[in-house]
């Protein structure tokens, strides 16, 4: 499934490259660093593209594979108008894969409006600002 692998140590935390056989092109990195989800996306749009847009089981799979170190950590997905969009793509072009926790009720009101990856690939929400995680961020153009 992996095409290229590298590891890099450095001070902006990243702890993983991973080039993806899902989306041609497509750089998927881990960052070690702990942030909320809001500064998380910061930091993924100033070094890279964005948080990581999870739009298939593949995808999934190989993410879940990359952070197997981390037991919970941030990807691009996000409630906003009780609407789950992914952070990078347009409101109206947005994909229905979702891969939550079975004990998460897919909830789209109250404060938990941001999404983690668990270590088994499942997802749940979490209070967006008041949390800190380990993230996953993607760049699309390598």
């Amino acid at each position: 499934m992996r095409r290229s692998a590298c590891i890099k140590n450095a001070d902006c935390g990243i702890i993983g490259l991973l080039f993806s056989t899902v989306f041609k092109h497509e750089l998927i990195m881990v960052s070690n660093k702990k942030l909320n989800w809001t500064e998380a996306q910061t930091f993924c749009r100033f070094h890279y593209q964005d948080l990581a847009s999870i739009l298939d089981s593949n995808t999934n799979q190989l993410v879940e594979d990359m952070t197997s170190d981390e037991n919970d950590f941030w990807i691009g997905l996000f409630n906003k108008d009780l609407k789950w969009r992914w952070s990078l793509l347009d409101p109206q072009r947005q994909q229905t894969y979702r891969h939550w926790n079975k004990t998460q009720a897919n909830e789209k009101e109250g404060d938990q409006n941001c999404v983690t990856m668990n270590d088994d690939g499942f997802w749940s929400t979490e209070q967006c600002l008041k949390t800190e995680k380990a993230f996953v961020c993607s760049h699309s153009e390598c």
